[in-house]
C-alpha cells in the first residue's frame, strides 16, 4: 500500500516557524513539523503566506541574536569558579570586546566600519617609436607643442623625440 503523502498543514507551518525563530535552523523547523527540508523550502517559494511567516521568523531570530550579543558586549555574563566540590570561589562578569567591536560596526558603520584605502604608485616605463618621416614640418611642430604640454601638465610622463638625421647616409 503507498504510504500517504504528509500535508504540510498551517499547524505544521506554525511549528516550522516557531521552531525556527528559537533556534535559526531550519533542519529542526523541518524535523519539529514532521516535514522534510526540501518541503519547507519549497513551500517558502510557493505559498507567499508561509514565505512571510519564515521571514518574521527569521527577524525575531536575529533579534534576538542581537539582543545575545548585546548583554554579553555591554552587560557581560557573570560566570563562577568553583571548588571541585562545588563550593563558589568567586564571581566574575566577562564581557565580548569581539562583539562590541561587531556591534559598533553593524550600527556606525560610517565610524566604525572598514576602510580600505588601496594606492598604486607604479611606474611604467614604455617607449614607442614613432616614424615621422610621413609628417610634414607643421605637423611635426603641433606633436612638439601637444607632447611637451601633456609632459608639462603630467610630470610622470616624460616625451623625448628623437629627429632622425635627415641627410642620407651612405648607402647599402
Amino acid at each position: 500500500m503507498p504510504k500517504k503523502p504528509i500535508q504540510f498543514t498551517a499547524r505544521r507551518k506554525k511549528t516550522a516557524c516557531e521552531v525556527f525563530s528559537a533556534t535559526g535552523s531550519q533542519v529542526e523547523a523541518a524535523d519539529a513539523a514532521k516535514i522534510s527540508r526540501s518541503t519547507l523550502l519549497r513551500h517558502k517559494h510557493i505559498d507567499p503566506v508561509f514565505a512571510q511567516m519564515w521571514a518574521d521568523a527569521s527577524e525575531r531570530f536575529i533579534s534576538n541574536l542581537e539582543r545575545a550579543a548585546h548583554l554579553r558586549a555591554v552587560e557581560g555574563i557573570e560566570e563562577e569558579k568553583r571548588s571541585p566540590t562545588g563550593a563558589l570561589i568567586s564571581r566574575t562578569r566577562k564581557y565580548s570586546d569581539g562583539l562590541l567591536t561587531m556591534l559598533l560596526k553593524a550600527h556606525r558603520p560610517d565610524k566604525y566600519g572598514q576602510t580600505l584605502k588601496v594606492e598604486n604608485k607604479t611606474t611604467v616605463d614604455v617607449k614607442h617609436r614613432i616614424d615621422l618621416g610621413s609628417l610634414s614640418p607643421d605637423q611635426k611642430q603641433a606633436l612638439r607643442l601637444l607632447l611637451s604640454d601633456t609632459s608639462s601638465a603630467t610630470p610622470e610622463i616624460t616625451v623625448e623625440i628623437d629627429e632622425p638625421n635627415s641627410e642620407p647616409g651612405p648607402a647599402d
